[in-house]
């Protein structure tokens, strides 16, 4: 009898020539495992040696465990000390990180990629319905709020003319503010507003409160010159719009929640047109408001050396919002460049599953993948005994339980970060242990974005006023979150 021939065990090397890898190298690895890929990440830095006998993928995001983290506390990570890691390089550019999930779970669009379908027109209460920002939109975009007892912020308005009963539909007014910097950061020095037949109902400059330190004149367009006279402030604005604007209104504009802000204005019906139209790189990003001007309307604005106008940016952000209400929900929808890399995993019928955040997975909820959205790390290992999980050839991991802690140099910080170590780590042993042998775990943590992310709200307070220094603080602080930690595995 001839013997049976034995099965070659996968072999996982790191190589790094750099002295690190690039996380898209990992989507590379994943996907030649599972045999979407046919060439080899080797010439990025990893080699995987008979991939077509690896029985099961599994690929785990540990927010928060950078190189400091891991140096200090290794002893508290035994298992990961005993694997073969090297620098993981988080996707950036020279001043934003962007999100590594997207960049894990995102790939180009392959050529078999089915086409959307068309789209019927819905009715124009449907549209207005479906265009607005929820509450969770809002809050996400940083909009106006109520308190939760129901009160305006300090300095705040809303609209309160009652709406005419003939009406049948909201009214629609886009909004435009153009802003200086004073004192206290940005503050509200002109304000436009364009009803539906795109005439000017009300455009004024405004005095604001504190001396302007600059005019912004590069985008704001307004100047020194300009603001000699004015003597209109917030408050008359407040009076004018209250006495325009109905409060069943739906308020549109671009990035509005600037404007709104600026205006110290509460308003819960909104149309934004940075959220509703695409960007080409995602749901996490917003399109450019020249952009979309550009390509759905065919024109150019913006392109005054003098700087913006603000009537001109209203009516654009009108015009857009107009066209959807004309053509449905497909008008401004860019083909995507990337796709779900369970849109692909599902085309080869290969089973997946995730266990992350709600935030993680609501990008996929349309793809042929199970989803376990997991508030925190004992509900990923509740959810990791389901048959689903067991089950399926790729498995995502999220574990979530290094955010928040305190930093490292505050007084009982050690002891906090020691027992949420040790959880990790049980996390990690039991997702291993979980795993069939001959399976390729890949683990990649992330550094903790919070120093970045509160100069980019820095920044954006400042305006013009953010110097050159701030700027190399900044590109050297995402120079250093952008470096974290691979490390893999074969069962």
């Amino acid at each position: 009898k001839k013997k049976k021939k034995k099965q070659k065990r996968p072999v996982v090397e790191l190589q790094p020539e750099m002295g690190y890898i690039k996380l898209k190298t990992l989507q590379h690895l994943y996907f030649y495992a599972l045999g979407l890929e046919t060439q080899s990440p080797k010439r990025a830095g990893v080699e995987l040696l008979n991939p077509t006998n690896v029985a099961k993928t599994c690929v785990v995001v540990v927010d928060n465990l950078d190189h400091a983290v891991f140096t200090r506390f290794a002893e508290k990570l035994p298992l990961l000390s005993t694997l073969r890691f090297c620098t993981l390089h988080l996707p950036s550019s020279n001043n934003f990180l962007y999100p590594p999930v997207n960049t894990l779970l995102h790939a180009k669009v392959g050529k078999s990629a089915a086409k959307p379908a068309a789209e019927p027109v819905e009715s124009r209460e449907n549209m207005l319905q479906a265009l607005r920002l929820t509450a969770q939109q809002m809050k996400d975009h940083e909009y106006p709020l109520l308190s939760p007892e129901g009160t305006l912020p300090a300095g705040y308005t809303r609209l309160t003319k009652a709406a005419q009963p003939a009406d049948n539909s909201p009214p629609l007014f886009s909004i435009d503010c153009e802003m200086c910097t004073t004192c206290e950061g940005l503050e509200l020095a002109r304000v436009t507003v364009v009803d539906e037949t795109e005439t000017v109902v009300y455009d004024s400059l405004v005095l604001p409160p504190n001396p302007i330190l600059d005019y912004n004149t590069k985008y704001s367009g307004i100047t020194a010159d300009m603001m000699q006279g004015v003597t209109e402030t917030l408050e008359d604005v407040h009076h004018a719009l209250l006495d325009l604007i109905p409060e069943n209104s739906i308020l549109i504009g671009h990035s509005l929640e600037n404007d709104l802000r600026a205006l110290k204005l509460y308003h819960d019906k909104v149309i934004d047109t940075a959220l509703v139209f695409e960007h080409t790189r995602g749901p996490l990003f917003k399109p450019a408001l020249r952009w979309l001007t550009e390509h759905n309307l065919h024109r150019k604005i913006q392109q005054n050396e003098a700087g913006h106008d603000s009537k001109e940016d209203a009516i654009a952000a009108l015009e857009l919002v107009k066209k959807k209400l004309e053509h449905g929900h497909g008008f401004g929808r860019i083909k995507p460049q990337e796709e779900s890399v369970f849109a692909r995993l599902g085309m080869a019928r290969i089973e997946s599953c995730i266990l992350a955040p709600a935030d993680d997975s609501r990008t996929h909820s349309t793809h042929p993948v199970h989803i376990f959205p997991c508030a925190d790390d004992s509900e990923v290992l509740k959810a990791l005994g389901t048959s689903h999980a067991r089950d399926s050839r790729f498995l995502f991991v999220r574990l979530v339980g290094l955010r928040r802690l305190p930093p490292l140099d505050e007084d009982a910080a050690e002891e906090q970060w020691t027992a949420a170590l040790e959880h990790t780590h049980t996390a990690l042993q039991q997702l291993l242990h979980s795993l069939p042998e001959q399976s390729l775990f890949v683990v990649a943590s992330t550094s903790d974005p919070q120093h970045v992310l509160r100069l980019h709200r820095e920044k954006r307070t400042a305006g013009a006023a953010w110097t050159p220094d701030q700027e190399r603080e900044l590109e050297a602080a995402v120079a250093d979150a952008k470096n974290a930690l691979c490390f893999l595995h074969i069962v």
